[in-house]
């Protein structure tokens, strides 16, 4: 079957007995070849771009209806494991650089163009564990970022996640429900420090995607009240990147920043409408 077409990766899912994933992820964690070597890159490497192409080119309805949720929960369980087991990594929170990260995370962001695995995601520890990772790195030296290629991929994979809780589902979530979930797991200020790491080539789906959640966040008030004022995580690390304290150094795209800025905005203007509706309530 050649699943990097959508015909081919269909047809995959009409299979009886569907165990794609678990099987992917028997081969992966085979830690030794017939020569007793770790499993060389390439050929972990190859393993993952095939859950990348089927996961691009399977139909949506299809995929949720054919493929039971252990399967899915049984890769999103290896990322989590792989990802926690990178969190000591010496070259990890020296330089920002793992490439097991990059390979672990790069099939999610096209997992996530699907409702299912979208919601095993936000049910289980996976952004958890994944802002406990990115904030590993930040602890080094006090606004340490991933390297640019996972930066990209992390903002990515949860604007992606965001966009289609709102729009994707049988029944849509709302933003706030969104955000307050992004906000409990702490990937919410992790992402906003990793959007302003600029992408070194045009992108549609990260430009739509990215775009569409600094939108939605800037009309949030309630989260932005709760969550976006000084004090709070989240709207610490807006002012700081704002104050050229965090995120990139150089180089974020005019319009993310255009977007930042509305947001602490927002919350300034929703802070004060706040404090002025509970003065004339007590008058």
């Amino acid at each position: 079957v050649d699943i990097s077409t959508e015909e081919g990766a269909n047809a995959l899912l009409t299979v009886d007995g569907f165990n794609f994933f678990s099987e992917t992820v028997k081969k992966l964690t085979m830690s030794q070849n017939n020569n007793g070597r770790r499993m060389k890159f390439q050929t972990k490497s190859k393993w993952i771009s095939i859950i990348l192409l089927f996961a691009q080119n399977a139909d949506r309805a299809l995929f949720r209806g054919k493929i039971p949720h252990s399967e899915i929960q049984c890769w999103l369980d290896y990322v989590i494991e792989g990802i926690k087991g990178l969190t000591t990594n010496k070259s990890w929170i020296q330089t920002g650089h793992v490439t097991d990260a990059w390979l672990l995370l790069e099939p999610c962001a096209f997992l996530f163009c699907h409702a299912v695995p979208v919601v095993l995601a936000f049910e289980s520890e996976f952004f958890q564990v994944l802002s406990s990772f990115i904030k590993v790195r930040k602890e080094s030296d006090g606004r340490a970022m991933p390297s640019t290629r996972l930066c990209n991929k992390i903002a990515l994979l949860v604007s992606t996640a965001f966009t289609f809780s709102i729009s994707g589902f049988d029944n849509n979530w709302s933003s706030e429900k969104s955000f307050k979930k992004l906000d409990a797991s702490g990937i919410l200020e992790e992402f906003l420090r990793c959007a302003t790491v600029p992408y070194p080539t045009e992108s549609a789906d990260w430009n739509k995607h990215l775009y569409t959640t600094l939108y939605f966040l800037q009309l949030c008030t309630r989260i932005l009240l709760q969550r976006f004022q000084k004090g709070k995580p989240c709207g610490d690390t807006l002012q700081a990147i704002l104050d050229g304290k965090d995120g990139a150094k150089s180089g974020t795209s005019s319009k993310v920043m255009k977007r930042l800025q509305a947001i602490a905005s927002a919350s300034i203007m929703r802070a004060s409408d706040a404090a002025e509706h509970e003065h004339g309530s007590c008058l």
